[in-house]
Parts: structure tokens; sequence; C-alpha cells
């Protein structure tokens, strides 16, 4: 939509320092501002987290998880409103459901980490980087790339 910005989400979850989920594709819900289209993002990563935290939790094959789960965003200013109380004009028409992030932060649960554009690794889903930075990022991922013309 014109004016408004097109985010497009990307997320890797890592479970004992391998990929476990991953996702990728444009953002559906409409943001008036660019803080506002990567705290949706930050939203999504949140319930997909949680989801897989109570999951691996339940299958009671790892022992209980008790640390917050940590979640990497490369906005400074959402990481800073995640972590505080403060509110601006420019989430004021934001949904409530996506202040729950806030909540789960403040509860430990979660924790946004921030983290500059070139460590991070969900970027590799849709931009286009450097080869020595994509092959970084698959190695991070510890994804096993199988050449299709070895014999």
């Amino acid at each position: 939509m014109f004016g408004y910005p097109e985010v497009h989400i990307r997320l890797v979850f890592l479970l004992a320092d391998g990929v476990v989920s991953w996702k990728s594709g444009k953002q559906s819900v409409i943001a008036t501002s660019t803080m506002e289209a990567e705290f949706v993002a930050c939203f999504k990563a949140t319930v997909q987290s949680l989801w897989l935290h109570n999951f691996v939790d339940g299958l009671g094959i790892v022992g209980t998880i008790t640390r917050p789960i940590r979640i990497y965003c490369d906005n400074a200013i959402v990481v800073f409103f995640s972590k505080n109380d403060r509110y601006s004009k420019g989430v004021k028409h934001m949904d409530l459901k996506y202040l729950s992030v806030k909540e789960e932060v403040q509860n430990q649960r979660v924790q946004i980490v921030h983290i500059g554009a070139d460590d991070m690794i969900a970027n590799l889903l849709t931009k286009g980087l450097a080869p020595k930075t994509f092959i970084g990022h698959v190695n991070e991922m510890r994804v096993v790339v199988k050449s299709l013309y070895s014999g």
C-alpha cells in the first residue's frame, strides 16, 4: 500500500545450535510506521517461540527450560519499546494484541535483544547477501549443504 512500509518477515528458530523452524514472507498487517511493522514481526516471533518452547517442554526430552527465550531484532527502537513502559503517538493505533510482547518481556519469558543487521541470520531467507555473509549465516544455522553434483 502506498505510504506504508512493506515488511518481509524472516524468522529462524534455533534449539541446541540447530534450526528447528523458519518462516519467510510478506507481513499481512498494514503498519503505519517501520517501528510498528518491526514490532508486529517481534510479536509473531514471540508467539511462535513460546509455542515451540511449550512443545519441546511437553516432549520431556530436555530438562525444563528456565531462561528467557532470546529474540534478536535489528531495530533498536523496537528493543527499547519492548523493555519500557513508555508509549508514543506512533503506536497509539497499534492493535493491543501486539503489546503482549511487552508483557512477555516484563514476565521474563522473552528477551528482545538488539543485533546488527549484518548479524541477523534470518536475512538469508529474503535478502541478497554477499557470498561470505550467506555462507557464514548458513554455518551459524548448522545447515549441511550437500552438493547435487557430488558423486
